[in-house]
């Protein structure tokens, strides 16, 4: 393929991204028209389908450039937490506020991304990613429980997928609050202090 040939394709995939995330942003998945997103791009259905297999294959391309920095954030501070591990939630020494302040980075400069995977939770491809971010933050919590010498009990299962869910819905909470990046860092750190003290609490009382 000629360099010209290369540089149409990657201005066709920009138009065609950049027109699906204005689409599903104010329809949402299920009322987004790819006949419509073409018009705005300025392309034909034949090549939409060149570069993508289904609406599902475009929107997981819009949604990319949020869930892959995701990704690698929490992969680096898995890293990290595996390397020196402390008793602090969840990845070790002062990490849970790094990871905290990362994702707000994340979120807050992909504002209308982040509205299209808060507006569509019922979808499919949007619950994958949430499951996978509970995931993440239920190894997150094993490793604090573990890291202090605890025993996990067999009842704690319970607690972990309530802390996890928890701060997910704490973090999807005040990114729908629409607020500003100062606010959502203040309210984030305010949960991570309350977890903090909350844990340690659980883990003398509950047995964990």
């Amino acid at each position: 393929m000629s360099r010209r040939a290369q540089s149409n394709s990657s201005e066709t995939r920009r138009r065609l991204v950049e027109s699906a995330t204005e689409e599903f942003a104010e329809k949402g998945y299920d009322g987004a028209s790819l006949r419509q997103i073409c018009s705005k791009a300025g392309v034909t259905t034949g090549a939409l389908y060149f570069f993508y297999e289904n609406k599902e294959g475009l929107f997981r391309q819009v949604i990319a450039p949020v869930t892959d920095a995701v990704h690698k954030l929490f992969e680096s501070s898995a890293s990290e937490g595996a390397a020196e591990v402390d008793t602090t939630f969840p990845w070790g020494g002062d990490a849970d506020y790094v990871v905290s302040s990362g994702l707000l980075d994340i979120f807050y400069s992909n504002r209308l991304t982040v509205g299209i995977l808060v507006g569509n939770r019922e979808n499919r491809v949007v619950k994958e990613i949430f499951d996978e971010a509970t995931a993440a933050l239920e190894s997150g919590v094993r490793e604090y429980m573990t890291a202090g010498g605890h025993t996990p009990s067999p009842n704690s299962g319970f607690i972990v997928s309530w802390l996890a869910e928890a701060e997910l819905h704490t973090l999807v909470s005040i990114l729908e609050n629409d607020e500003t990046r100062d606010e959502a860092e203040h309210h984030m750190q305010t949960v991570i202090r309350f977890t903090h003290g909350g844990m340690e609490a659980l883990l003398k009382g509950y047995g964990a």
